[in-house]
């Protein structure tokens, strides 16, 4: 599952951001979506500079219970010339 399948919500999305912004490496963070009822637990891993891009990127394992199926996937973002962070495909 890639996480456009598992982050199917623009607010799960910017709960995501914030983890890539603010997370501390190894240190899960939790929320429940308030429509879907959806869980996520999300664990950032530390930051590193891509060998190619030169961006700054963070992979991070996502376990997500939706529609009560539990689900992981592993999910990377990198920081565009802008300081958002944009997942990669």
């Amino acid at each position: 599952a890639s996480c456009m399948q598992v982050c199917p919500y623009k607010h799960d999305r910017d709960q995501l951001n914030n983890v890539y912004e603010r997370g501390g490496s190894n240190q899960r963070s939790t929320w429940v979506n308030p429509d879907s009822g959806n869980r996520y637990a999300v664990t950032p891993q530390p930051a590193y500079q891509n060998q190619s891009t030169h961006q700054v990127c963070r992979k991070a394992e996502i376990s997500a219970v939706i529609d009560g199926k539990p689900q992981r996937t592993y999910s990377t973002a990198c920081r565009n010339d802008y300081g958002d962070w944009e997942l990669q495909r």
